[in-house]
């Protein structure tokens, strides 16, 4: 009997030998995204530096910053082990600068998910759905942290690949969404749009 790892560990090297990767489809989709990360920092400099407030963005954040900024609306007391676990968005984290206090106001992130569409082409069996969605979980509760005291929530998830194709709606719906919603969103409120 075959366990789980040594099924991947095979798929890996099988798509290896064929030419292809696992990320292939989501680096493509991640340049685009770093190149439209640019539009819309000088967008949102055009819009804020009037207000005196300066614009920022960084790569990345630590889960213990994320718990100082839910620490400001009464939540515990970060740990400071959490200096070392940082979240890393893929269009990274923009924040509005004033008087020192740094405001995150976008977290941009991209998932491309599914290899079904090119097994389906090799005549290859189903694989199962959702793991590249349910890696965003993680990045989506230390937004949750971020954006706690604001009334909005500018997290913004692009997801495409096969995985979210109108033939997957019934399986997308009741598994993936559901996923995310259940396991990542505890305080705020989510709002999906499948196109």
């Amino acid at each position: 009997m075959t366990t789980q790892s040594e099924g991947l560990s095979k798929r890996h090297k099988d798509m290896n030998n064929e030419g292809n990767h696992l990320n292939d489809d989501s680096k493509l989709s991640e340049k685009t995204l770093n190149e439209s990360i640019h539009e819309i920092i000088d967008y949102t400099k055009k819009k804020f530096e009037p207000l005196g407030y300066s614009i920022i963005a960084e790569n990345t954040i630590s889960l213990y910053e994320c718990q100082k900024y839910f620490q400001m609306v009464g939540g515990p007391e970060p740990n400071s082990k959490n200096k070392t676990y940082y979240m890393k968005p893929d269009g990274g984290i923009i924040y509005a600068l004033k008087d020192s206090k740094k405001i995150p106001i976008l977290i941009v992130e991209d998932k491309v998910q599914g290899t079904n569409d090119k097994r389906y082409c090799q005549n290859k069996k189903r694989q199962s759905t959702g793991n590249a969605i349910e890696r965003a979980a993680k990045n989506i509760r230390g937004a949750e942290m971020m954006f706690v005291s604001q009334d909005i929530f500018p997290y913004v998830l692009f997801a495409a690949g096969c995985d979210f194709h109108i033939t997957e709606r019934i399986i997308l719906i009741s598994s993936i969404i559901e996923r995310i919603c259940d396991t990542s969103f505890l305080l705020l409120p989510i709002h999906v749009n499948i196109v």
